[in-house]
């Protein structure tokens, strides 16, 4: 088996829409692998991100580091953009994508075909793209990630205006037919009253693909003709990352009538802050909510075809296609039971926030990376090789726990590696004494895998050239 030496990751790591999201937060699980990493950006450069994410893109793009003579390319995004990346002695070619609807378009099985693997995210989408032509033996799944850090701690207070009522729907978006703004505001209205305490707050931007010129018309019209209807405040455009938060903490319940998913990533961050959410129980989005996590709206049994003007202005993607058929009574009963049932909202949340941390952390992604890309005690030697040459004893800390124990390093633990080094003690004892801790031994275990520190550091004395004295702890390699 050839192992991967390095990899390149090329996707859209500036967009503020969802592959943006998503590609950030899978480079940053990839940094958790210990394999070398180099990135390239092939989408759009928005300025409303983050600073997290500002550093994490600074420091990827402008690593250079050696790939070694195996590397692997994974190019994130739609299929179109899968011949992009064209020089490269690659091992490996891998797609990473989605699509929301209950197919492919046509034209993707053979782009897809023409990569080694494709790397999609949820079981739905393993089950769309071999139906509709990828070869099942190609289709892989890698769940998305989050960095749950992030969403776990207190944000200051969104600045709504006071007309805001103290229950609050948010629904974040891009603009879409897909979207369902045609099925949620008309039954957000139907069902409350504007003598209510709730607000429906729509978080709206206009992408530059979006062949619709009068987005606001459109949407006014989805508003009942009535007097008593119940409050919305529109936030129109994007804004910067931390106010997203912000509007997140700020919220009661995410309500999504997105008749299409791929994953659902606002439903993913707002379940990590331990909020309810409520959403259509089909498609992607099915790989991390349930009934024990989430509100779920139930489709009807037959699916719909896709929105006509979806078809119409975007029949390569769109012809032909079908979605979950979701009834505004679903809606309106779905809403006013998250409304009324405080106690269920509790239950929910809290169960919604422990499974995306157990399930769907960086350090949970980071182990299915290691298992598509095959690590074997091969892979761990090498990697053991790699950090035994890195540049400075800095470098050498902060990855020797990224790489062997999956996690960023604690405080404590980070300096006495460091003071340890400072004194003369070698890498590799220091590595020695990592994997026979009970934490790497633990890690081992819930893997899997047959593997023992025993055998991982008899493998690195046959594979790696060192001096007799190596293994000692006052000789520094």
């Amino acid at each position: 088996m050839v192992l991967p030496s390095g990899i390149l990751w090329a996707g859209p790591v500036r967009d503020i829409g969802g592959y943006g999201n998503a590609s950030r937060n899978y480079i940053r699980a990839l940094q958790l692998t210990g394999l070398p990493l180099n990135v390239i950006d092939i989408g759009d450069a928005d300025q409303e991100l983050g600073e997290d994410d500002f550093r994490l893109i600074s420091n990827a793009l402008n690593s250079n580091v050696p790939l070694g003579d195996t590397p692997v390319l994974l190019i994130h995004g739609q299929p179109e953009y899968f011949d992009r990346i064209k020089k490269g002695n690659f091992i490996k070619k891998i797609g990473v994508t989605v699509f929301e609807t209950d197919r492919i378009p046509q034209h993707w099985a053979n782009l897809c075909n023409t990569m080694d693997e494709i790397w999609v995210f949820t079981h739905f989408n393993y089950e769309t793209f071999t139906k509709y032509g990828v070869q099942p033996s190609k289709v892989k799944i890698l769940n998305h990630t989050i960095d749950y850090a992030q969403y776990d701690k207190t944000f200051p207070p969104y600045p709504f205006p006071p007309e805001v009522k103290s229950f609050k729907f948010l629904y974040t978006l891009a603009f879409d037919y897909r979207k369902g703004l045609d099925l949620l505001i008309p039954s957000f209205c139907e069902e409350f009253s504007i003598t209510e305490d709730v607000s429906l707050i729509l978080k709206i931007y206009v992408p530059n693909w979006t062949k619709e010129d009068n987005v606001l018309d459109v949407i006014s019209s989805y508003i009942p003709d009535k007097i008593n209807n119940p409050h919305i405040h529109f936030i129109m455009g994007k804004i910067p990352r931390e106010s997203l938060l912000s509007l997140y903490s700020s919220c009661t319940c995410y309500v999504s009538t997105e008749r299409a998913l791929g994953w659902g990533m606002p439903q993913m961050e707002m379940m990590a802050m331990g909020k309810p959410v409520i959403s259509v129980n089909w498609g992607g989005s099915t790989e991390f909510m349930n009934e024990s996590n989430s509100f779920l709206m139930e489709p009807e049994k037959k699916l719909e075809p896709v929105h006509d003007e979806l078809q119409k202005t975007r029949p390569e993607l769109y012809l032909g296609h079908k979605w979950a058929k979701v009834t505004k009574q679903t809606v309106k009963k779905t809403m006013r039971e998250a409304f009324e049932n405080h106690k269920k909202r509790e239950e929910i949340a809290l169960k919604a926030k422990l499974d995306i941390k157990n399930g769907f952390s960086l350090e949970s992604i980071a182990k299915q990376f290691k298992e598509l890309l095959h690590f074997t005690i091969e892979t761990i030697v090498i990697m053991i090789s790699n950090l035994l040459h890195l540049p400075n004893n800095l470098d050498f800390s902060i990855q020797v726990y990224r790489n062997l124990l999956g996690r960023e390093p604690d405080e404590q633990g980070l300096q006495s590696i460091l003071l340890a080094l400072k004194r003369g003690i070698s890498r590799l004892y220091i590595i020695t004494q990592i994997l026979n801790s009970e934490e790497y031994r633990l890690i081992l275990s819930e893997s899997h895998s047959d593997l023992t520190p025993e055998m991982i550091l008899l493998e690195i004395k046959g594979y790696i050239d060192l001096a007799p004295n190596s293994w000692t702890p006052r000789n520094p390699l």
